[in-house]
């Protein structure tokens, strides 16, 4: 069992990593400059993660895992009893939790994770270089089969899935940009945060009818 300081050399090399990352980008932040940060050396990376791939992997890992806790745990209030929550309320369980996690409590700002995830779903040769070995959490599962039976639908497998996910973070992340004022252009007026996160979740949610929709229509 790896003792307190080998833990605290990985959780300071997946910090320091966090913050590079979003900063400069995947392609741009190098094993040393993570390194320094994190006052450690190239073989603790290598001793605690194998290569820079598998450390960035372990920074999406460890954010991902909270973030679909707090999505079970709302899911799990929603279908007590046995239930069954309706299209909007398993569309809030999804992205509440990435919101929440997003916006720093003592800033107001975006948190690093926020920006680096941005970018994955931005540069999709980067993303699939650092998710290829990703297995989806079983939170996707139970979320798309909780959409699916919302709908009367059948459950996406496969691209069809795939597609689903994004479409349901590339919104959450949107709506984080809007709501911390890093997003500019069209939101330069004022609006209030509430009302952003709620028009989105109404707004996803219709796409994701639409996306059911669609999909039973193919396979008629």
């Amino acid at each position: 069992m790896p003792d307190s300081s080998e833990l605290g050399t990985r959780e300071r090399l997946l910090d320091a990593a966090e913050r590079l990352l979003a900063e400069h980008g995947l392609a741009e932040t190098s094993v040393r400059m993570i390194t320094e940060k994190a006052d450690a050396n190239v073989a603790a990376v290598n001793y605690h993660f194998g290569s820079k791939d598998d450390l960035v992997r372990a920074v999406f890992m460890r954010r991902l895992r909270e973030i679909d806790d707090m999505r079970m745990q709302r899911l799990d209030a929603l279908e007590v009893g046995g239930r069954e929550p309706d299209l909007e309320e398993i569309t809030r369980a999804f992205m509440e939790p990435l919101i929440v996690q997003g916006i720093s409590r003592d800033t107001g700002k975006l948190v690093p994770f926020v920006v680096l995830i941005r970018q994955v779903f931005s540069d999709p040769e980067s993303g699939q270089k650092i998710m290829h070995s990703w297995e989806p959490p079983r939170i996707i599962l139970r979320i798309t089969k909780a959409l699916a039976k919302a709908t009367k639908s059948d459950i996406p497998t496969g691209p069809r899935a795939q597609l689903l996910m994004m479409l349901m973070h590339s919104a959450t992340l949107e709506a984080l940009y809007v709501v911390t004022g890093a997003s500019k252009g069209p939101y330069d007026e004022e609006m209030d945060q509430d009302e952003i996160v709620e028009g989105t979740i109404r707004f996803v949610s219709s796409g994701i009818r639409a996306f059911f929709m669609a999909g039973a229509l193919e396979e008629a």
